[in-house]
């Protein structure tokens, strides 16, 4: 098996982690993989040293329609799969994958194959017809998008996590670490308001780290401030950017939180938490009410409903039995149904 991979995704993000953890472990399992992505993308970064995956840059993939930049994409990708006999072309977004489906038209006998990331029905349902199989993150991106015109072709197939490694918070404090992009769909201030409900019975550590949004700069970092402030917890809360050493952040937390008001198609944070056997507390949306077991690797909190959240973490923090239980309940998890190789198998069956 051949496959090209085409990545419209431009920074960082779990689109494309899941991309690059996907193109290393079919490689490792004897599948040629190439990957068509920008320069400037954490894809290309990740994957163009990484030896046996050809890393292929140039192209435009514009988000909006742009005739001439988009027949030159076709007129190149078209020579790459004529010339490269790729057997499966898989896309992961519109920009890519309205390439894909020219790519299908003009050879016929390759499989068009799109995963689908994110919970949110697809504004071209039309054109998911022509796709020869479509991979769904988790079964909350699957309801968003099952269609009685394609629905037969979909399939489940959940992300992995490849390094497992249980490991014992470093932290001299009990800390609560919250993983997360500053947008406003992660419902970041229902954090700092935890942590300041949750701040009236123990003394504790927390912190978020995560990118933030280029056009926004530091604006939701500095009104999260200025909400711990008034809160008075602002010494408690340790406002980090987008931190590189996953690892790191791991090891200095002891419970690992999601407080998304939407979205969450498919969580890599509570996988790589399980993964180290961190139990999780999130909110009950998207994939995250499939991948947390209530009351068995972590709690599920109503969305925004941050004394709840408050009320969870005070349990843990209470128990250290407790936690010390859903944090090995979570390995087992990550290490049964979650690990990358298994997954990834699944997917090489689908699309074979």
């Amino acid at each position: 098996m051949r496959i090209l991979e085409l990545v419209a995704v431009r920074g960082k993000g779990g689109t494309g982690a899941s991309v690059v953890n996907f193109a290393r472990a079919a490689h490792s399992l004897g599948v040629e993989v190439d990957v068509v992505c920008f320069e400037r993308s954490d894809v290309y970064k990740k994957l163009k040293d990484f030896e046996g995956i050809g890393v292929i840059t140039g192209f435009k993939m514009a988000r909006s329609f742009k005739p001439f930049s988009f027949a030159k994409d076709v007129v190149r990708l078209a020579r790459l799969v004529k010339a490269r006999g790729y057997s499966v072309v898989h896309t992961h977004s519109s920009p890519d994958s309205n390439l894909g489906l020219v790519l299908k038209m003009l050879f016929p006998h390759v499989k068009l194959v799109r995963t689908r990331h994110v919970p949110v029905p697809f504004s071209d349902g039309f054109k998911q017809r022509f796709f020869d199989r479509i991979i769904a993150r988790s079964f909350a991106v699957y309801d968003s998008i099952k269609d009685a015109s394609y629905g037969e072709k979909v399939s489940v197939v959940y992300d992995g996590v490849e390094h497992l490694a249980f490991a014992k918070s470093r932290s001299p404090f009990f800390t609560l670490g919250c993983v997360s992009r500053y947008a406003k769909v992660k419902g970041l201030p229902f954090f700092v308001m935890a942590v300041g409900e949750l701040s009236r019975l123990f003394k504790f550590r927390a912190f978020i780290a995560g990118r933030t949004k280029k056009s926004e700069g530091n604006l939701r970092i500095d009104e999260l401030k200025r909400l711990a402030e008034r809160l008075k917890v602002r010494d408690m809360i340790d406002f980090r950017g987008f931190v590189e050493d996953v690892d790191a952040l791991y090891a200095g937390m002891d419970v690992s939180v999601l407080t998304s008001v939407g979205s969450e198609g498919s969580s890599r944070v509570t996988l790589e938490s399980f993964a180290r056997g961190i139990p999780v507390v999130a909110s009950r949306v998207g994939s995250l009410a499939e991948l947390v077991e209530e009351g068995k690797n972590g709690f599920l909190c109503e969305p925004a409903v941050w004394r709840e959240f408050a009320s969870r973490f005070a349990l843990l923090f209470s128990l250290p039995k407790l936690k010390k239980k859903f944090g090995l309940n979570a390995f087992k998890r990550a290490d049964g149904r979650f690990r990358l190789e298994v997954n990834v198998k699944k997917m090489l069956e689908i699309v074979g």
